[in-house]
């Protein structure tokens, strides 16, 4: 008899020791997911700021084409270039305005968009990755560094 409560002691003991191992361990995933989620947060906040700034350098960049191309008569592609440099100013305001938490619900949502599109028009998809496939190859295999 006294074994057996000997036994049940150290069953309740041993089950109290997983107990506490389990908690531990989600104490610890806790923690190490909190620290991780504000580096990913803190890491996407300096990245985005350097992206709207090199984004606001490309606007610049593609006006100044735009009026040399306007200079030389090239009417369209100066249009083609300004329009170029308002959507690269639009997107460097969006970087700069947006905070994390933002940019990653953005991120989510563009790509739901972009899987349901692609279910929508398998067909349209599938000839855009061959283009850009072949556009590449041909991009790679010329004298581009």
């Amino acid at each position: 008899m006294a074994q057996k409560s000997s036994d049940q002691g150290s069953q309740g003991t041993g089950t109290q020791i997983k107990e506490q191992l389990q908690e531990a361990t989600r104490l610890v995933s806790d923690v190490a997911g909190t620290v991780v989620g504000d580096r990913v947060r803190s890491e996407i906040g300096a990245r985005s700021s350097e992206i709207a700034v090199e984004t606001k350098a490309l606007a610049q960049a593609m006006r100044e084409a735009s009026r040399s191309l306007r200079e030389q008569g090239h009417e369209a592609q100066a249009s083609l270039a300004e329009d170029i440099a308002g959507r690269a100013d639009r997107l460097a305001a969006y970087l700069r305005r947006s905070d994390a938490k933002t940019l990653i619900a953005d991120g989510k949502s563009w790509g739901r968009e972009a899987s349901e599109f692609a279910k929508r028009e398998p067909l349209l998809v599938t000839a855009g990755a061959f283009t850009l496939g072949l556009l590449a190859t041909r991009w790679l295999g010329s004298d581009h560094p």
